[in-house]
């Protein structure tokens, strides 16, 4: 996937305005900034004014010197504080838009990171990054904490450029690969048979080592299936209802399929085959609880 971009762009006031606040947090002088953009000396008084078209590879060079995405650059859609963070050297600082109500663990942010890469190689994972205004540095700990809409806004992006459906889940699916050989891993593997598995993940250690942000319920249980609801945590919802123009909904649907693959896997860890699991109802379809249907 690789950027469409115009060989020059008129950056109107917005724009404009967006720089200005860019420059002012980099403390960079008029000319210094002016130099910052590739713009010829004989043509600062114009850019000052307002009347210099700015190169769009110039600005492309500039958010990837920023850390940012184009798109970012160009809409003023920018977190200012993650920006400070990269002018001070913290890039391993997460933005609040991912710090707080932080209730999930690192490692499944790491592992998506991982097939991201897999399947795009280290520019698709860059992008991606810039996109959301991060550093690779913040996904070095795998049981730091960090929230939900992280997942959610990587799963999202994921699914606007190209990544289908059994993509998302095939990459919930792989994080068997990822956890097997940890302590939660081995502990999933002294289980003698799916059902005491489940029955050990849902009722014992789902909030512990899976998902906080959710209520997990076993609704059904059967010989040979599982029905799980899953209800959303309302201070989770409330927490991050700004960041998300005031909505209560917890993830996203491209979330629900990656974790429905996750699901799948967990009979792995008594080597037993991959499960098939179906999310059935979804808060995101308008549904009150996602209901996640387990058969093995």
């Amino acid at each position: 996937m690789r950027l469409r971009i115009p060989g020059r762009l008129d950056h109107g006031l917005q724009l404009k305005n967006n720089l200005d606040r860019i420059r002012s947090i980099l403390g960079l002088s008029f000319h210094d900034w002016a130099d910052f953009l590739q713009v010829p000396t004989s043509k600062h008084s114009k850019l000052l004014e307002g009347k210099f078209e700015i190169s769009a590879v110039a600005l492309e060079t500039l958010a990837l010197q920023l850390g940012l995405s184009y798109e970012k650059l160009v809409t003023g859609d920018i977190d200012y504080t993650a920006l400070n963070n990269w002018k001070s050297a913290s890039q391993a600082l997460l933005p609040e838009r991912y710090s707080v109500v932080a209730n999930s663990k690192r490692r499944t942010s790491i592992h998506l990171l991982k097939c991201v890469e897999f399947i795009g190689g280290r520019e698709l994972k860059r992008r991606l990054l810039r996109h959301c205004q991060v550093s690779e540095d913040s996904f070095q700990d795998p049981d730091l904490k960090i929230n939900i809409l992280f997942l959610t806004d990587v799963c999202d992006w994921l699914a606007s450029n190209g990544v289908s459906h059994s993509e998302l889940y095939a990459f919930g699916r792989s994080s068997f690969e990822q956890n097997r050989d940890t302590e939660l891993g081995q502990r999933l593997g002294r289980m003698r048979t799916i059902t005491e598995l489940l029955e050990y993940v849902f009722y014992d250690c789902v909030s512990t080592y899976y998902d906080q942000n959710f209520y997990y319920y076993i609704d059904r249980l059967h010989r040979n299936s599982m029905t799980v609801k899953a209800i959303p945590r309302l201070e989770v919802a409330e927490g991050l209802a700004r960041f998300q123009n005031g909505s209560l909904l917890v993830g996203s649907s491209q979330v629900c399929t990656a974790k429905a693959g996750s699901f799948s896997s967990l009979s792995g860890y008594i080597q037993q085959p991959f499960m098939n699991v179906k999310e059935e109802r979804c808060i995101h379809r308008g549904d009150s609880y996602c209901k996640f249907v387990f058969d093995f």
